[in-house]
Formats: C-alpha cells, structure tokens, sequence
C-alpha cells in the first residue's frame, strides 16, 4: 500500500458518521444537566432509612423491591447503586435482577472501604451515568450518606455550588456536612 493509499484510508475513517467508543446516543436534556433543588423527604422513605429527592435525582438507602416499582412508576429510568459487593450479599432479593424487570438501567459505582474508597473517578462515572439518562435517577446506598455526598460533590465539581451550598443539602439528607474532599481533594474549588 503506497503512502497516498494510507493518508486516504486514514481520512476516510476519520470521517466516518457514527463511530463512537460509546455506542449509546447521549440524551439531548440528561439527568447531568437537570434543574437542582433541595433534597426534600420522601413519604414513606422513613420504612427503608431514608428517601430524598431533589429534582430528578432521588437519594436513599438500601431501597426494598415496594420502593424500587414505586420509583419505576414515578419515571426513574436509571438506578446508581454505591455499595460495594460484598455489601449487596446481604441484600433479601436479587436487586439487579428486579431492576432489569421494571425495565430500569443498572449502574454500579462501588464506594466504600478499599479497595472502594471515595475518589474522583467516582464523580466522573457518576456525571457519565447521570450524562447518559434522561427521566429521573435513583442513587443509594446502605443509609443515603453515600449517596448524598457523591451527589455533592457532583453538584461542586460539575455543577459550580459551593462547599457550603452542598452542606446545607446534606445537612438535610444525612445530619451532617457534604465532605466532597473525600471526592474531590483538598485542592479542588469549592472544597477547604
């Protein structure tokens, strides 16, 4: 193949419709850009350990399969689960199974002790879920405060709130302060 053969091959695929690493279209209003609100309770949430939602994005712990169907009927479209592997052994049901029923995305983003510890890759993997659904999230954990300091420190990093802004929602969802550095580092703006 002569050098002219190559640079042609080369530019015909680099101009190639449709060829992308991820294969699923990203939604025109994803949940990544969704109106923020303040986390309010949830009724009802009380008989898991804890419901929230704020907008599109609902926050809770381990939620039970009554829960999971009633917020596949309210229009969630995809489910984040936080805890690590050996934490969903002990879980009475098959929560990915049930999931996959009601028609619902299953996204894993295991946060917890190591080798699962909070990092910013997390945040990352939680902007691309949230980047690839429309509709409403669920994002749990074992109690909410995984899942409501992930949250935060999405809201910082990608959304632009500040430090004090994120506490005041979790302050609403878990008693306590946001702790985005765990996430996010030190250095990182909004963050002490």
């Amino acid at each position: 193949m002569t050098l002219t053969s190559l640079v042609l091959a080369s530019l015909a695929l680099a101009i190639v419709p449709g060829q992308e690493d991820d294969p699923k279209p990203k939604p025109e209003t994803s949940l990544a850009s969704a109106p923020i609100e303040t986390p309010e309770p949830v009724e009802g949430g009380e008989a898991i350990g804890g419901l929230y939602r704020s907008g599109p994005i609902y926050l809770a712990a381990q939620p039970d399969p009554e829960t999971l169907s009633r917020l596949a009927e309210d229009g969630v479209t995809v489910v984040i689960n936080l805890r690590p592997p050996e934490e969903m052994d002990s879980v009475p049901f098959d929560e990915p199974a049930l999931i996959k029923s009601l028609g619902l995305d299953y996204v894993t983003i295991p946060i917890g002790r190591p080798p699962y510890a909070p990092r910013l890759e997390a945040v990352e993997q939680l902007r691309e879920a949230l980047a690839s659904h429309e509709g409403k999230a669920l994002i749990h954990c074992s109690h909410a405060i995984r899942a409501s300091r992930l949250w935060a420190a999405h809201l910082v990093k990608d959304r632009g709130l500040s430090r004090d802004q994120v506490d005041a929602f979790t302050q609403i969802t878990t008693g306590g302060p946001a702790r985005v550095e765990q996430f996010l580092g030190a250095d990182e703006p909004g963050t002490p």
